[in-house]
């Protein structure tokens, strides 16, 4: 009879993972210190956190004091030693309040074993408590999102610079929500300034922010629109802005004329034949804007030195921060003059209306009954004329006529050879009349006045 197969042999074979192995056996043993070392302190060694920067491998160690399986705080760890080499260098340390003390320990990039000795005071004993560890793989943290800080911006734009003419950038380089060293790279569409060091387009090397992933940039643009990228090396990540010059419109004009009353008329003018009027031009908030304005006038005008031959030509001039000093020059004794802001269509009015002599006196040497016999310079006679107005001295002109030729000097200039002529008097002028003939009349008169008449005889 044949013999029945043997029932196949079962295999006692263990499919508990490795890492469940290595932490039950690491339980078991720290039981057995617990127990005994029952009544005393002992040193419980574990790894934390890991990771890999600029090269080096920095591996968390943490140490636990314990007695009767609690924590102890405050317990003081004489030495820690990894592969034999002193940690402490003399420095004293304890297990803190929590009964825990740790550190990132620097190693070797290729390093692959950890054996950590800690040496604890018992009394009058001292304990050895160590362990060995497998170094565990990790990559090294890069940071994988880019955030950027602009105050000011809206909608990706920024219109104003800080005083020193630049835009604060705050870039920040994070990996899962957590600060970390990044390099970011600067790109634009002009030249840019970074503090003090000029960049063409974009920064030549990266830029690496800070252990906790910060990095502060004043940045100054060189345009008035200006695109800039950051970016974020070894990702897609990037923030792109535009730099668009705040360009404030004037929207208030006002001339403020220091000679004139509160119709602004002017009655009077400078030494130079002119008055002064500050045109301001400011926007919505009364700050000064520079702006265009026009002046115009019905008659020919001078502004700043600026003619306009019949006045209906405008001459145009630019505030300055919103303010400007012009000097406006008239050319007839009643003459309007209209200032106005091109892009809102305000005007101002100012009206100069000459004052007239109503007295006008003259002084000659040598003068009797309005004939002139000698001359009391080289060449013609001096003549000193006073124009006022209810007796008090205003400027005027006085037009002098007489048949034949004749020219005078005011200051240091001669006219030339004239008929007749306003001459400007500005309140009181002393001048030289040179007649071309050897006897001839002469007549002097202002607006408002008689004509006074002279006899110039030249004696021999």
């Amino acid at each position: 009879m044949a013999s029945l197969p043997k029932e196949p042999r079962k295999l006692d074979i263990d499919r508990t993972p490795a890492s469940v192995k290595g932490y039950i056996k690491q339980l078991i043993r720290w039981a057995v210190i617990g127990i005994k070392y029952a009544g005393k302190a002992y040193a419980r060694v574990s790894l934390g956190d890991a990771y890999i920067k600029d090269g080096k491998k920095f591996i968390q160690v943490v140490i636990t004091v314990l007695m009767k399986g609690k924590p102890l705080p405050l317990f003081k760890i004489s030495e820690i030693l990894i592969n034999g080499g002193d940690e402490l260098r003399g420095d004293v340390v304890n297990s803190g309040d929590k009964g825990i003390y740790s550190f990132y320990y620097e190693a070797d990039i290729d390093l692959s074993f950890l054996e950590v000795s800690v040496m604890l005071d018992n009394d009058e004993d001292q304990n050895v408590f160590s362990d060995s560890f497998p170094v565990p793989e990790v990559k090294e943290k890069k940071a994988s999102r880019l955030n950027v800080a602009i105050s000011g911006i809206k909608d990706k734009i920024v219109s104003k610079l800080r005083p020193d003419g630049t835009i604060l950038v705050k870039v920040f380089t994070n990996d899962s929500g957590k600060g970390i060293t990044g390099n970011v790279s600067v790109d634009s569409s002009g030249k840019f300034f970074i503090s003090a060091t000029e960049y063409d387009n974009s920064t030549p090397s990266p830029l690496t922010t800070s252990d906790g992933g910060v990095l502060v940039l004043p940045l100054k643009p060189t345009e008035d629109e200006q695109t800039i990228s950051i970016s974020l090396e070894g990702t897609n990540e990037i923030f792109e802005f535009t730099y668009k010059k705040e360009v404030k419109k004037a929207e208030k004009l006002r001339a403020i004329v220091p000679a004139a009353d509160d119709k602004m008329v002017v009655r009077e003018l400078d030494d130079s034949g002119c008055f002064l009027v500050h045109v301001v031009t400011t926007d919505k908030n009364k700050e000064g804007v520079t702006a265009e304005f026009k002046s115009t006038s019905s008659g020919r005008f001078w502004a700043n030195g600026i003619e306009s031959p019949d006045g209906s030509v405008p001459v145009s001039l630019f505030t300055a921060n919103g303010d400007l000093a012009v000097n406006f020059k008239p050319s007839q004794p009643r003459q309007v003059f209209v200032v106005t802001l091109p892009e809102t269509a305000q005007v101002v009015t100012i009206t100069y209306l000459k004052m007239e002599a109503d007295e006008l006196i003259i002084t000659i040497p040598n003068e009797k009954n309005g004939v002139v016999c000698e001359s009391t310079v080289n060449e013609g006679f001096l003549t000193t004329f006073e124009t006022f107005l209810s007796k008090k001295g205003i400027r005027d002109d006085v037009l002098a006529t007489s048949l034949l030729t004749f020219r005078y000097k005011l200051g240091d200039t001669w006219s030339s050879l004239v008929i007749n002529h306003l001459i400007p008097i500005n309140k009181i002028e002393t001048i030289i009349i040179d007649p071309s003939d050897e006897w001839q009349k002469i007549n002097f008169r202002t607006t408002r006045t008689k004509p006074q008449e002279f006899e110039y005889r030249k004696v021999r």
